[in-house]
């Protein structure tokens, strides 16, 4: 876990920081948008609390 890095939401009271890609021993929890963009939320049980993240969502396009 990084605390170096700012928080962008919270997720059961709990900090969840962006990363680039959904890490190992990972688990989606939520969807969540903040500053206009949409985020996958998961927890990485790695310690006895976890680590919560969000990962931003890809958006396709049709062709």
């Amino acid at each position: 876990m990084n605390t170096a890095k700012k928080a962008i939401t919270f997720f059961d009271n709990k900090p969840c920081y962006e990363e680039a890609k959904k890490l190992i021993k990972s688990h989606k929890l939520f969807e969540c948008e903040t500053d206009g963009f949409t985020y996958d939320g998961f927890v990485q049980e790695n310690n006895h609390d976890g680590y919560f993240y969000v990962v931003k969502k890809r958006i396709q396009h049709g062709k």
